[in-house]
């Protein structure tokens, strides 16, 4: 607690050095957990917050181009959360700079829709390397 301390000391210091201020009642210091930006961060992982996803299954369908690139652009920022997120957008991607949206929809991308939303649900926590615990590296060359 006195290095977390320091480091929060220190760290006002140089802010106030560059004359930025900060509101002490919007603070929380020594937190074991602080949700920000869309995410819940701990102690060695982070993981999506629920609050955001927690009506996951009445997302619309998206109408138009417009709102499946926001829905995309969504997902993108989730994307290290959902395991084969390339394999589930790539039906909606090739959606998303189509003119007459609604002719082009079919079952297959309201099934690639309905199944990135399934896999929200069960998002994993991603956490630090355990060097006792056995390590599995999988890799995505499509980048």
């Amino acid at each position: 607690m006195t290095q977390h301390t320091h480091h929060v000391q220190e760290t006002l210091r140089r802010l106030s050095s560059v004359n930025l201020t900060v509101n002490h009642e919007k603070c929380s210091f020594a937190q074991q957990s602080v949700a920000l930006l869309g995410f819940n961060i701990q102690s060695g992982s982070i993981s999506v917050d629920k609050k955001k996803i927690s009506n996951v299954q009445e997302w619309p369908l998206p109408k138009d181009t417009t709102s499946l690139q926001r829905y995309l652009g969504y997902i993108n920022y989730l994307q290290n959360h959902i395991p084969g997120v390339q394999e589930l957008t790539s039906k909606l991607d090739k959606l998303h700079t189509v003119k007459n949206f609604s002719e082009h929809w079919t079952n297959v991308h309201t099934t690639a829709f309905n199944n990135i939303k399934i896999a929200l649900q069960s998002a994993p926590i991603l956490s630090q390397y355990d060097e006792p615990l056995p390590l599995y590296l999988a890799t995505d060359a499509s980048w």
